[in-house]
């Protein structure tokens, strides 16, 4: 095709100035030629959509099974407790394909963290929710603790109450709230429902129980009624008010008979001093294969401890024992008399600067905040234990020199896994001011050895 500004070839090879007829007719030529380009170009357009959408008829997406794509949405979706509401949503709204795979990929509905500030909050929502499980395990987490102070705890809630009576089967359940008294007045009700309805309540099914509480202040006995179920209870106190009991009721409200049908307990305060709290309780607790106790430091009176006694857990395999001072490890080591344990855990990881050994040594002396030196008699060598203990691990501590962590391993014949985590040596702690009996538990070994165990550890040196 012959160009149409062939016929000025003569004017494009000269600078010769043109004619009013060849000015008007050369814009013509451009007006046409730029019209034809945006036909074009629009035309281009349509061809590349029409490309596009061929590609997607294409896509391999369309032929993968659904079991697959629901893999992978348990994937891109935050994990359960962090799921909320809106994701799945948002999920389900991209089209009718995948709102069927979510429905049916049951994992993304097993769990469910609620406010019961939530004023759309009601029975057939939660309900919905919760039977797209299927037959898997459920948890739900019910956040009751208000943000203002002086607002009272709000577990009170007909549709919460409701579902946990008449609807779905709930396996794991955990409450924050900011006094005992609300989680007592919230199981009273619970029952009071259920004997409204004259059905058995899905209260008891519950098998797992993590308390969240604020304060506890109140001493007099209360009556929670736990589910008939259970068999794990977490609870952590952020801060208490509470004397010791002897008669094995652990802070006013969980009772011997609890304890005994638990096989996994677990306590965490980091206010107070808590073995004189729960020990009496934790003698109850024969049936627990796991036990974690994390708190503060121990007054000098437990250093022998808990009054002389010995308590028997003879199917307890897994002990987890930490808190902000080490003096809580020995004592509760010499008091818990295990004969199966397999696995301890010494977490010391609560405290970031250094403490000395005089602060080791006199548990009063102990500070929010200090790093813990490791004594060597973790374990003791007349722990109960020593015969069948196969898994030790240790962290965030600190030791005097490494012979303090042989010490450790030669005391247990039957180790055959030890993990030391963020453990640091310090041959610098005072050894001023401590008694005749812990100085010769950190005398210095020959330096030979010393160097020996160092390099084998290979531990970091302060």
């Amino acid at each position: 095709m012959n160009s149409p500004a062939l016929g000025f070839s003569r004017l494009l090879s000269t600078n010769d100035p043109l004619s009013s007829n060849e000015k008007q007719h050369a814009r013509l030529q451009v007006a046409i030629l730029n019209k034809r380009l945006d036909d074009l170009r629009m035309l281009c357009r349509q061809i590349e959509s029409e490309v596009e959408e061929y590609h997607l008829l294409l896509s391999p997406w369309r032929s993968i099974p659904v079991e697959i794509i629901g893999a992978i949405f348990k994937f891109v979706i935050p994990p359960v407790m962090a799921v909320t509401a809106k994701d799945l949503g948002n999920l389900r709204l991209v089209c009718k394909k995948w709102r069927n795979v979510a429905d049916l990929t049951h994992q993304l509905w097993s769990g469910l963290r609620i406010d019961v500030r939530d004023q759309q909050l009601s029975h057939e929502k939660l309900s919905s929710w919760l039977n797209k499980a299927g037959d898997l395990r459920r948890t739900l987490a019910v956040r009751g603790d208000s943000h203002r102070a002086n607002e009272p705890c709000r577990l009170a809630h007909p549709a919460l109450y409701r579902t946990l009576v008449q609807g779905p089967t709930i396996d794991t359940l955990k409450i924050s709230c900011v006094y005992i008294a609300c989680f007592n007045q919230f199981t009273q009700e619970i029952q009071s429902h259920a004997a409204q309805e004259e059905i058995t309540s899905r209260w008891h099914s519950i098998s797992s129980l993590t308390l969240s509480i604020r304060f506890l202040l109140s001493p007099k006995r209360t009556s929670a009624i736990f589910p008939s179920s259970l068999t794990s209870l977490a609870v952590t106190v952020e801060d208490l008010i509470q004397q010791s009991s002897k008669d094995g009721i652990i802070l006013g409200f969980i009772f011997p008979a609890v304890l005994e049908q638990l096989i996994d307990f677990s306590f965490k305060c980091h206010k107070r001093d808590i073995l004189s709290l729960i020990l009496p309780g934790v003698r109850h607790c024969v049936n627990a294969e796991a036990l974690t106790i994390i708190g503060q430091h121990e007054g000098p009176f437990l250093r022998q401890g808990y009054d002389g006694e010995r308590i028997h857990l003879p199917k307890l395999k897994t002990l987890q024992l930490g808190g902000r001072c080490s003096s809580l490890v020995p004592l509760a080591l010499k008091t818990i008399q295990a004969p199966n344990l397999v696995h301890l855990d010494v977490d010391l990881k609560f405290s970031t600067a250094f403490l000395t050994l005089r602060e080791l040594c006199f548990p009063s002396y102990c500070k929010i905040g200090t790093r813990i030196v490791l004594p060597s008699t973790i374990p003791p060598a007349n722990l109960a234990c020593r015969a069948s203990l196969k898994q030790l691990r240790i962290r965030s501590a600190v030791v005097p020199y490494p012979d303090v962590v042989l010490r450790i391993v030669t005391n247990l014949p039957s180790l055959v896994h030890l993990t030391l985590d963020d453990i640091v040596v310090d041959g610098n702690l005072d050894l001023d001011n401590v008694s005749m009996e812990d100085r010769e538990d950190h005398v210095l070994p020959p330096l030979s050895r010393w160097m020996a165990l160092y390099r084998g550890l290979g531990v970091a040196r302060a």
